[in-house]
């Protein structure tokens, strides 16, 4: 074995899903100092990188952040001539 190499200690980490939807994992911290999530659905990105104390606390988070961002209503930039057009048909 290489003097050098040192084996990495597996984390723990539970799934995090909403209605049967992967958005990412909570990863137990070193020293079992809280939890982290990690998105891995877009729509929970704004919850990405978030510690909570509990993995109950993490989960909702980020439960919350997905939800949440289901919620807004899209939008893309031919939206705007659109409502142009709506408003001045000329």
């Amino acid at each position: 074995m290489d003097a050098h190499f040192r084996p990495t200690q597996l984390q723990t980490s539970k799934v995090v899903e909403v209605d049967g939807i992967f958005i990412g994992a909570a990863v137990l911290l070193p020293n079992n100092k809280g939890w982290r999530f990690v998105a891995a659905h877009a729509r929970a990105r704004e919850a990405d990188g978030i510690t909570a104390p509990t993995l109950h606390d993490t989960q909702l988070v980020a439960r919350r952040a997905f939800v949440a961002s289901r919620l807004q209503e899209p939008r893309f930039a031919c939206d705007e001539d659109k409502t142009a057009q709506i408003e001045n048909p000329n």
